[in-house]
Order: structure tokens, then C-alpha cells, then sequence
């Protein structure tokens, strides 16, 4: 609960943060975890992709949430 409200409030999150600490909604819909060493990559391709440096295949690599919002508008 702590580290939830840490991510919250570290991006200034007014609304409700969901969180995953066991990784299970990650596992069943199978979401990888690419940008994270600490957990687990579950694609080998996407770890290769990242670790040769082709971050802008990862949106939204290198984007503020600023700039993510503006692009939904």
C-alpha cells in the first residue's frame, strides 16, 4: 500500500493508482515488463529490441505524460 501511494503521489495522481506487486493481472494478459530488470520480460525479442536500443518501438519511451496527453487530445 505504501509503494502505491509513492507511485501516486510521484506522479501527482489525483485518481485512484492501480498496482500489481504480484504480477498476476501482468501474467494473465500477459504484459511484458521490458523497461524494469527487476521483474520479468516474458518476450525474448522485446529484450532484445530494448537492450540494442530501439526504445522508440516502446511507446511512449522518451515522452513526458505532458506530451503523452497532448497526443490523445
Amino acid at each position: 500500500m505504501l509503494a502505491t501511494n509513492d507511485y501516486r503521489s510521484g506522479v501527482g495522481a489525483h485518481w485512484t493508482f492501480l498496482s500489481d506487486p504480484g504480477r498476476k493481472v501482468q501474467k494473465d494478459l500477459d504484459i511484458a515488463e521490458y523497461t524494469d530488470p527487476e521483474h520479468n520480460i516474458t518476450r525474448p525479442e522485446l529484450k532484445a529490441a530494448w537492450e540494442r536500443g530501439e526504445h522508440d518501438r516502446f511507446y511512449p519511451y522518451g515522452k513526458t505524460y505532458a506530451q503523452v496527453f497532448r497526443e490523445q487530445e
